[in-house]
This record gives C-alpha cells, structure tokens and sequence, in this order.
C-alpha cells in the first residue's frame, strides 16, 4: 500500500509566502483509539496535523488509488462516494448490514427505468470494515455510464436492497 497525502487548502496558495505545514502519519496494526482510522489493507492510520479540512489522505492500493473515507460518514446501506465521478473514483461502494460476506445479484437502472447492468452473481467485500457491494460505473455495454442518478437493486437470500446513485462524469 502506498499512501499518498496532499494539502489541498487552495486559500493558502494565495499567501504571500507558503508557510510550513507540518504533518506526522502514524500507522498501526491496531487500532489504539478512535482516531486510527482504517485503511483498504486493514492496518491503521493516524495523520496529525493542525487542520484535517486542509488535508486529503489516498490509499494506493495494487495500483489503484482509493481515498480515506471515514465509515462513521455513510450511514447503513447508503452508496458512496456520493456523488460518484468515475474519472476520479474507482469505484462506488454500497454497504450492507451484514457481517458476513454475501452472495447475490446487482442491477443498475437508469432513471428512465432502464436496466444498465446486470450482475447476475456478485459476493460483497470487506471494506473499512463493513460487508460492501460494488459498481464500477460501467454498462453493459462496457462505456461509462452517462451523469444520472441510477438506481441500485442488491438481490441478496431472503431481502433487497435498494437506492440510488448519483453519477457525475466530468
């Protein structure tokens, strides 16, 4: 795992002079308290600085990059990253409340009720902890999907799992 950390505050490009900002990232292969978040290869991380809105933390993971997202921002079921921009995210995750990992079927339609992909058999991951489904972002067709919002259908035994998915295509 590589991981890659930027200051993204914009504002302070525009100073005079560009002040040091001082970073220390700690890594754990457990978590010592809450502020160790988890990262994609289960081993933790703690970045400290005097401004976390001024940061951006990715983890590159086999050659693909994923940026931290903290599992106490999604609440159960609910797709992210919200929107999903398939340029920048490989791709969008949508959790499920179970623990174990599961075995079914994802549909993507489109707003017009068209389904756009199919997967007929799909097993969730383990992600920042949580049993997840995920979506590329592609068709059937192998294209991007166009900007939208897309429904989502997990067929999982015994109960669906449904919502949406903003795409944004730039």
């Amino acid at each position: 795992m590589t991981v890659m950390i930027s200051n993204v505050d914009v504002a302070g490009t525009l100073l005079p002079s560009i002040p040091l900002l001082p970073y220390t990232l700690r890594l754990r292969s457990t978590r010592v308290d809450d502020s160790y978040k988890p990262t994609p290869i289960g081993i933790y991380s703690k970045l400290d600085v005097t401004d976390m809105g001024a940061w951006s933390t990715w983890y590159i993971v086999r050659g693909t990059p994923q940026p931290y997202i903290d599992p106490s921002l999604f609440s159960s079921e609910r797709p992210f990253p919200s929107p999903f921009r398939p340029a920048v995210h490989s791709f969008v995750y949508i959790p499920v409340e179970e623990t174990e990992q599961q075995r079914g079927a994802l549909y993507i339609f489109s707003a017009s009720a068209d389904l756009v992909r199919n997967i007929s058999d799909i097993s969730s991951i383990k992600h920042l902890d949580r049993q997840m489904f995920s979506w590329d972002g592609r068709m059937n067709d192998g294209n991007v999907a166009p900007t939208g919002v897309y429904m989502f259908v997990i067929e999982l035994p015994g109960r669906r799992v449904i919502g949406k998915i903003p795409v944004v295509r730039e």
